[in-house]
C-alpha cells in the first residue's frame, strides 16, 4: 500500500504525499518565497534610502514584491549614474583648476 510520508494517509497519494500534505508543502514554499522576497526588498530599500521600509505590506503578492524591487533597482541605478556624473564633473573641475591629469585630480579630490 502507498502511504503519505508525512501523515501516513493512504488516500490520493502521489509522489509520496497525499493531496493535503502536497497543498501544505506548496503553501509553506510560497510563504518562504514571500519571506525571502520581503527580506530582499527590505535590504534593497535600505541600500537606496538609508533606512528600512515601514510601508510595505506583509500580504503583498510575489508580483507586487517583484514590481517594488524592480522600481528600487531603477532608483538605485539612477542614483549610481548621478553619482558617477558628479564624480566625473569633479574630476574635470580639478583638471580645469590645474591638475595635470586624471590621477592628480583624483588625488586632489581625495585630499579634500
Amino acid at each position: 500500500m502507498n502511504r503519505c510520508k508525512e501523515c501516513w494517509s493512504d488516500e490520493y497519494v502521489t509522489n509520496g504525499l497525499c493531496v493535503f500534505c502536497t497543498f501544505v508543502a506548496i503553501i509553506e514554499e510560497m510563504t518562504g518565497l514571500i519571506h525571502v522576497s520581503q527580506t530582499s526588498l527590505s535590504d534593497h530599500w535600505k541600500d537606496v534610502f538609508g533606512c528600512r521600509p515601514r510601508h510595505y505590506k506583509s500580504w503583498w503578492s510575489l508580483d507586487e514584491l517583484e514590481a517594488e524591487h524592480d522600481s528600487l533597482s531603477r532608483m538605485s541605478m539612477d542614483e549610481q549614474q548621478e553619482q558617477e556624473n558628479a564624480n566625473e564633473a569633479a574630476i574635470l573641475a580639478a583638471i580645469q583648476h590645474g591638475a595635470a591629469d586624471r590621477e592628480t585630480a583624483l588625488r586632489w579630490i581625495a585630499q579634500g
